[in-house]
């Protein structure tokens, strides 16, 4: 899996001070995507063991709430184990103390149960430019913010 860019200190995508990281690779490509170049599945780097080690030493700042993790498409199919084991070491080092959130293309019945087991926000939906939006941290109006409160899952509106 490649990654296109990595913020340990973001406070746009998602809740609180976040480390934010973009995969690279997305097969959707949205008509007004504004991040066409992650459509690439080699655009940026390969994502390796060090990079997840600054992930997880990051996240140990006070500050920091959670991981966000976008695209591209976290969700591809060549991205998803690469994207699952990132989720995993953060659930076994830091449980439930920080939060993920995720965004895909994707709808949220399309979601692997095993992800959404393991995050705690998904925004839904392909970009759609003819839908524009003031919803918070979405890019278009059909996407929806699935929040997970005591393991149930519920669309914020």
């Amino acid at each position: 899996m490649n990654f296109c860019g990595y913020e340990p200190t973001d406070m746009i995508n998602g809740e609180g001070v976040r480390c934010s990281l973009w995969v690279s690779g997305c097969g959707h490509c949205c008509r007004g995507c504004f991040n066409q170049r992650a459509w690439s599945y080699s655009y940026g780097e390969m994502f390796t063991d060090e990079h997840l080690d600054r992930i997880i030493k990051d996240l140990a700042r006070k500050q920091i709430k959670g991981l966000s993790i976008l695209g591209g498409e976290p969700l591809d199919p060549q991205n998803i184990d690469g994207v699952i084991k990132i989720i995993l070491k953060v659930r076994s080092v830091y449980g439930d103390d920080k939060d993920i959130w995720l965004w895909t293309g994707y709808l949220f019945e399309e979601i692997p149960e095993s992800i959404k087991n393991l995050v705690d926000i998904v925004i839904d939906g392909k970009y759609d430019m003819s839908k524009p939006t003031t919803k918070r941290f979405r890019g278009s109006d059909n996407q929806k913010m699935w929040v997970k409160k005591d393991g149930l899952w519920k669309e914020e509106i």
